[in-house]
């Protein structure tokens, strides 16, 4: 709600404005950095980790193939 807050603050009376605000945004939530694109479709980070040896490491495709 934040991230709308400050982009109709931005905007102000401006309803095109609010759409091309978001474009090529990123900001932190709950689920890491969230990127959204031309479109205006998010992207989250995504990590895949294995567990080895009783600790979480990164997966490495290179070195399990």
């Amino acid at each position: 709600m934040m991230n709308l807050y400050k982009a109709a603050d931005a905007c102000k009376d401006d309803t095109g404005c609010l759409s091309s605000w978001f474009t090529n945004y990123s900001y932190n939530g709950t689920l890491g950095e969230v990127k959204l694109d031309e479109n205006r479709v998010a992207f989250y980070p995504i990590e895949f980790r294995v567990i080895r040896d009783g600790k979480f490491e990164p997966f490495d495709q290179t070195a399990n193939s």
